[in-house]
């Protein structure tokens, strides 16, 4: 046995008897690439074996694995099916692999679906049941929540906060009433140890672009501290509502209602436990405080913004550390809907590319928006 060092790697070679004349073979293979499960092994040139139709190579990455294996070991792809492929007998002559070269249809070897035809048809008419069942779940009807803040996280609420909150009415001049009659109780609240910017949150309600909406669907939650902004931050919040649900349909295709806005000045936008959560106040701090909704959706400012935090958020989905995976699915989700993201530049009657000139952009577009 010798060990052999390269620049090509690391190998080991093997002397021993190969058939039964005895004359002398040599196996070479990667020790880098032995199963951790120590079962299968990689699929490569060269290397013999005396055990034949034990193995069957995965069609997906060329690992073989034994033939009592029903997954892949390495990518977990499913086995051929009996038909499909057959096992690999290993320990036959050697044949050269071109890779340049088209497959070959009657190479048993790499798998070919037995009715791709079939297969296809399979697979849209689960993608149509799925979409039935999306649009099902959409018709039904959402349950009303009460108004106002969520008062059971108060030890002690007065008396008419409690009756406006079970009450029926929910103007914005009863939200408004409700706020202002309860920031003493707010106020006395004490947390007994320090909370972490963005945690210290109370529910407003739910809301809708439009006021007149009979059933706002959108959660609104605010800064404990300063829940007496809530009333000159309304335009604010309706603004984002719909720049949010056009972001969410035309664009990305998710449901908007399974995203919740909040208010608080240096927090950042969260993704915990798999819910999304934005922070308004970027955008407040863009176009500044108590202004018209028509003033917050002028510019692409609202736009790009959402549009990071969303490409930012919807990744941790697949992955929740910040890192290489987390940086490649920001990347799918920015070319997957890259076209869709223009045609809505587009459809508010802004240019692309002098969208993606302004500075803020750049950061929204190419950056990790917090």
């Amino acid at each position: 046995m010798r060990w052999e060092g390269g620049d090509e790697g690391v190998s080991e070679q093997i002397e021993g008897t190969g058939d039964d004349t005895g004359s002398p073979s040599t196996a070479t293979f990667d020790i880098r690439g032995i199963s951790p499960k120590g079962q299968g092994k990689p699929a490569v040139l060269g290397e013999t074996t005396s055990t034949p139709q034990s193995t069957w190579a995965c069609a997906t990455c060329t690992f073989l694995n034994p033939v009592s294996a029903e997954k892949c070991e390495m990518c977990d792809s499913g086995a051929p099916q009996v038909g499909a492929t057959s096992v690999v007998a290993v320990g036959e002559e050697e044949q050269s692999m071109d890779k340049s070269q088209p497959i070959d249809a009657s190479d048993t070897s790499v798998y070919h679906p037995a009715d791709a035809d079939a297969w296809e048809r399979q697979e849209e008419a689960i993608l149509r049941e799925m979409q039935e069942e999306d649009q099902r779940l959409e018709a039904v009807p959402l349950e009303r929540e009460p108004a106002g803040i969520d008062h059971f996280m108060l030890e002690k609420p007065s008396d008419e906060a409690l009756a406006l909150y079970k009450s029926e009415d929910t103007t914005i001049a009863a939200v408004d009433k409700l706020i202002k009659s309860s920031n003493k109780d707010i106020a006395q609240i004490r947390t007994q140890t320090q909370v972490r910017p963005g945690y210290d949150l109370l529910r407003v309600g739910n809301y809708h672009e439009d006021a007149s909406h009979p059933l706002p669907d959108i959660a609104f939650f605010h800064h404990r501290l300063t829940m007496d902004k809530v009333p000159q931050r309304e335009a604010l919040i309706r603004s984002t509502c719909l720049a949010l649900r056009e972001l969410c349909v035309t664009v990305f295709g998710y449901d908007a209602r399974l995203v919740t806005l909040f208010f608080e000045e240096g927090a950042p936008s969260r993704f915990i436990r798999q819910k999304i959560m934005l922070n308004l106040a970027p955008i407040e701090k863009h176009y500044g405080a108590n202004k018209g909704m028509e003033v917050y959706l002028s510019q692409p400012f609202t736009y790009t913004y959402i549009y990071g935090l969303l490409t930012h958020k919807l990744a941790h989905f697949f992955d929740i550390v910040h890192g290489s995976r987390h940086s490649f699915f920001m990347t799918e989700y920015r070319s997957l809907f890259m076209l869709q993201w223009i045609a809505l530049l587009q459809s508010k009657g802004w240019d692309p590319e002098e969208v993606e000139s302004q500075s803020y952009a750049q950061a929204h577009l190419y950056n990790v928006v917090i």
